[in-house]
């Protein structure tokens, strides 16, 4: 039994067995509020206190999702809806529910694209962490037009905007007031999510206010969520429009959360169904944590660039495919089809489509066909580029070249880690993914710590490069300040500082055939130097 500032929970003990045949025992605390139930009045409001219980309260069982159903078909990650009210809670394991263990706490936000995912999965349990010696939260947020839908009454009555976001403020309120009764040492918390989750701590790491809630964070595949508030108003008016109301609480107050469910596609703009759908977005994330000057008073990128937790340590990545699935619906459809006139006609250059095209084929990969060649692309605009663009901001390098937004900033580069950065014959180039099948001469260069970003991530400002001798996957480093944890990779880039290229580009096959009506290739997004509209201009002295 523990004892929370709301009340007693009793939970239960486990036993893991590791894949080396060891065995440890763990205590689970499942589904603890750590606010009150967002439902009437507090359905739009920001997170409030949970009603405290007398006597002990069992927390064997996970709680209530705001997943109410999962939005993919088939979910590829084990995520289950839970019917209930009290959907803002957390779930606890802990090696040692004692007061005066004083662990190490890693807390874990799921992704899901801001509209699905649910903490109650057993992936998110966390026994290995229990096992040596960490204590594991697991949070649960509002979602879509729930969580972050942008109401034009905020302001009135106690609605607010960045309603997820301050869901996760509010849970992290609770573990550092909470967790030393489960184990933990609050001094010594680590955020982490995976996909949208890495999103959302990195959106977390750069806002001001968040900063006394953590100390470290682990970014898996984190997209940027910095929606603007004109993208996320108008995905909001086209949701409550579909659903029959107004954007604003008062009205969508008398919607069911399920409706709004069933019309969450209609953040895009609506396209002729007969027509190939290749979609330009330059937020795909709308219904997403809003850039509202005060909630989220920065985009990631602005607030990394200006320091904001350059004090805490950042493990950031991504994994190799993270959308290459995808488009596989379509694969059939897709069967044949040259890969390079569909992503020009996504908003990529004629140039940046080729050298897709053409990693591909170096990898082998382009005989598995071009939905899995397109979902490939996808992954590394949304996510991969991402992680190479804020590397290298922690890193204290040069921004990568890109079209100069409103605020000052250079936007992302436009291409994956292993590809030139944009359309500039100057393009700022990252390190590739291993495991190449085919080494050019291009993959012989002698490896370099300063022509690219490295995929042992720099998680400070001034942190040095380390070689690959100290620097492997899953080990830190010691640098002057904080440690660089990541793994080495071949430096492979494709273009050198003048611009050529070292080995000839291959031409481009034709197209069998015209796209199939019907498919719908989500690329380019949130990557508006990719769009024909915009032009990037060569860095002076690049």
């Amino acid at each position: 039994m523990v004892t929370t500032d709301s009340g007693a929970v009793r939970g239960a003990w486990h036993e893991h067995t590791s894949a080396d045949g060891r065995t440890s025992r763990h205590a689970v605390f499942r589904g603890i509020p750590f606010a009150a139930a967002p439902v009437g009045q507090l359905r739009f409001a920001a997170p409030q206190p949970p009603v405290a219980w007398d006597g002990v309260r069992d927390a064997t069982q996970f709680g209530p999702t705001p997943q109410r159903i999962s939005p993919y078909n088939p979910p590829r990650v084990p995520e289950p809806s839970i019917p209930g009210e009290e959907t803002l809670n957390v779930s606890v394991t802990t090696p040692d529910p004692s007061a005066s263990a004083g662990l190490p706490v890693l807390v874990y936000i799921h992704g899901g694209g801001f509209i699905g995912g649910s903490p109650a999965s057993p992936w998110y349990v966390g026994e290995a962490f229990a096992r040596d010696g960490v204590v594991t939260a697991v949070l649960s947020y509002r979602l879509g037009f729930e969580g972050f839908a942008w109401l034009a009454d905020a302001g009135r009555d106690g609605v607010v905007n960045n309603r997820g976001v301050l869901d996760w403020l509010f849970g992290l309120e609770w573990v550092q007031r909470n967790i030393a009764a489960f184990g933990g040492d609050p001094s010594r918390v680590t955020i982490a999510g995976q996909s949208a989750g890495g999103a959302a701590v990195m959106r977390l790491l750069t806002m001001p206010s968040a900063q006394h809630l953590f100390q470290g964070v682990l970014a898996l595949s984190p997209a940027d969520a910095s929606s603007p508030v004109e993208a996320t108003a108008e995905a909001t008016r086209r949701v409550a429009q579909a659903s029959g109301c107004e954007p604003t609480a008062e009205s969508a107050s008398r919607v069911h959360e399920d409706v709004f469910f069933a019309h969450r596609e209609a953040v895009d703009s609506p396209r002729d169904p007969s027509q190939p759908r290749i979609i330009f977005k330059d937020a795909p994330l709308a219904l997403a944590p809003c850039v509202d000057g005060e909630v989220c008073e920065q985009t990631v990128s602005d607030a990394l660039a200006a320091g904001v937790g350059a004090d805490k340590r950042l493990f950031i990545g991504s994994t190799a495919h993270e959308f290459t699935m995808m488009l596989s619906p379509s694969r059939q459809q897709l069967a044949g089809l040259d890969p390079v006139p569909l992503l020009v006609e996504a908003g990529a250059s004629e140039e940046l489509a080729r050298d897709v095209v053409e990693d591909a084929r170096e990898r082998g990969e382009l005989e598995r066909g071009t939905a899995w060649v397109l979902g490939q692309a996808i992954s590394d605009v949304i996510f991969r580029s991402c992680v190479a663009h804020w590397a290298q901001t922690r890193k204290g390098g040069p921004a990568p070249p890109g079209r100069t937004t409103s605020g000052g900033s250079r936007a992302r580069p436009t291409s994956r880690a292993r590809r030139t950065a944009s359309t500039s014959p100057s393009a700022w180039t990252c390190c590739p993914r291993r495991g190449s099948r085919r080494r050019s001469d291009r993959s012989r260069r002698r490896r370099s710590p300063t022509s690219c970003t490295p995929t042992g991530w720099a998680s400070s400002a001034t942190a040095r490069w380390t070689p690959p001798s100290t620097a492997t996957a899953g080990r830190p480093s010691s640098t002057d300040r904080m440690p660089v944890i990541g793994a080495w990779s071949r430096h492979t880039g494709c273009r050198s500082a003048s611009g050529t290229r070292s080995t000839p580009r291959p031409p481009p096959h034709p197209a069998e055939r015209p796209a199939p009506s019907g498919l719908t290739l989500i690329f380019a997004s949130a990557h508006p130097e990719l769009h024909p509209s915009h032009r990037v201009k060569r860095r002076s002295g690049a």
